[in-house]
């Protein structure tokens, strides 16, 4: 007997650029408004690394995202100012 060929696919890392509209500290998330169209739900976690910054200070900054994508909700690994 062979192996099985699997149809679940590993989510992969996206990064995305734009700017913080509501942040919600709580709910540990943020509405990340982009150029290319509708705005994205970033999520962050315990684990989720920022760069020199607090969540309740991201409010109308330019950031950087990098985390998994699915569906219109981002899942970050880490989100960092972008100059």
């Amino acid at each position: 007997m062979t192996g099985l060929a699997s149809n679940v696919t590993e989510p992969s890392t996206v990064k995305r650029k734009g700017t913080v509209g509501v942040v919600d500290t709580a709910g540990r998330s943020f509405q990340l408004m982009v150029a290319s169209g509708a705005p994205i739900t970033v999520q962050w976690l315990t684990t989720s690394c920022f760069e020199g910054f607090s969540p309740a200070s991201l409010g109308g900054k330019r950031v950087k995202v990098e985390g998994q994508l699915s569906g219109a909700v981002l899942t970050a690994r880490k989100i960092e100012i972008d100059d």
